[in-house]
């Protein structure tokens, strides 16, 4: 955890790399901006009338409140109400980079906006409100100026298709806005033939992040917001690239410090998700032995001594599950709090402030894992932006 800071944490030097077709460098003039939003971290589920609905209120709230300001505010709360996610929360995910461009001489920018809403699911539980969330986003699009184009009930692959067509036509300056509401999983968005005979239909959040890097590519602007369950995932995978970009590409001495305090940060993400996941395998082999002599209680016909025999068991499967469940809690204080240390140390360095000290969930460690985000994001924009100023400054 911030070994970096006392350098007792070696790191190889990354070798440069040519630029590659469609990459979206550090330094590239042209290069558009992007902001990727998850509305729910890695760990949690998303609902029905939650996060896009409370998108659209603070745009309806705010006619003049632009669409950039209305995200950049929707990953500072946190939503939802359920048992399943961070004290009754789910907290959306966001990572941004690049630098807004304009549109070149006469020409006058477009605004365009693809949004896909999928909930008549053929082979898992269907949703209620992704297709009039969408709709309601879309309205507060076109009082912006956005030529919106929404799809229902699609494929993962007609999905992408509907996407990459949008970006396709894109020209510098333009504003994309890429919408997905529909289930969604830790591997991708989740296309209507999900789980079906022929297996996934899924977008994965690789092809998020190339749709993305697509169009800033071609010096466009493009926002790609899923309003989906784990989706923060996507979002995370953008950041992670982004800072990779960063330690690979970036010369000045602030992007070098940068790039090893983002590494810190990303291998403290790494440690609590290894934890959640450890702790949820666990506690559902706790469940399934629960279960197994649930399965076998005795009928009626059993004589006293089997049935206390039998609940004695069951008393202590539930205990012994206790134990693990409280075990795999200690371990977690401890950790966040070794991870909260550096934390704090980081953000007195770069004037930031450090929140989430208490863990309120430990299924999902949600709030940990957006502070650790919300860091990171601040960290990679300083260090693209002291990069970019080193470029200006030399030319």
């Amino acid at each position: 955890m911030f070994d970096f800071l006392t350098g007792s944490k070696k790191k190889k030097k990354a070798s440069p790399k040519g630029k590659k077709k469609g990459e979206d460098h550090l330094n590239d003039p042209l290069a558009g901006s992007g902001m990727v939003m998850g509305s729910a971290a890695d760990t949690e589920y998303a609902f029905d009338d939650s996060f896009t609905p409370a998108l659209v209120k603070k745009m309806k709230d705010d006619p003049k409140m632009d669409l950039d300001t209305a995200i950049g505010q929707m990953a500072g709360g946190s939503l939802g109400a359920s048992a399943d996610n961070d004290g009754g929360l789910h907290h959306p995910t966001i990572t941004a980079f690049g630098k807004k461009r304009q549109a070149r001489g006469k020409r006058k920018a477009q605004k365009r906006a693809v949004l896909m809403a999928n909930q008549k699911y053929k082979h898992i539980s269907k949703l209620n409100t992704p297709v009039a969330e969408a709709a309601s986003f879309a309205g507060v699009l076109k009082a912006r100026g956005y030529n919106t184009k929404q799809r229902n009930n699609r494929s993962a692959s007609t999905m992408v298709s509907g996407w990459e067509g949008m970006v396709s036509s894109a020209k510098p300056g333009d504003s994309l806005m890429a919408y997905y509401a529909g289930h969604g999983a830790e591997e991708g968005l989740c296309g209507i033939n999900d789980g079906g005979p022929k297996g996934d239909d899924m977008v994965p959040y690789s092809t998020v992040s190339s749709i993305v890097s697509a169009a800033t590519s071609k010096g466009a602007n493009i926002r790609f917001v899923m309003d989906s369950c784990h989706s923060g995932t996507g979002a995370q995978l953008v950041r992670s690239q982004k800072i990779g970009q960063l330690a690979q590409e970036g010369k000045g001495m602030t992007a070098k410090v940068v790039s090893l305090a983002l590494s810190g940060l990303q291998d403290n993400r790494k440690s609590l998700l290894d934890h959640v996941h450890a702790r949820e395998a666990a506690l559902d082999k706790a469940d399934a032995r629960i279960r197994k002599n649930q399965i076998a209680a005795p009928g009626s016909s059993a004589t006293p001594e089997q049935l206390a025999a039998w609940q004695l068991k069951d008393t202590k499967l539930k205990e012994g599950k206790a134990r693990i469940e409280k075990s795999y809690d200690r371990a977690a204080k401890k950790l966040w709090k070794k991870h909260y240390e550096g934390l704090a140390y980081v953000a007195q360095i770069a004037g930031l402030k450090a929140g989430a000290k208490d863990i309120t969930d430990f299924r999902t460690l949600g709030a940990q894992l957006k502070e650790l985000d919300s860091f990171s994001n601040h960290l990679l924009k300083w260090g693209q932006d002291a990069e970019a100023e080193e470029a200006e400054s030399a030319s």
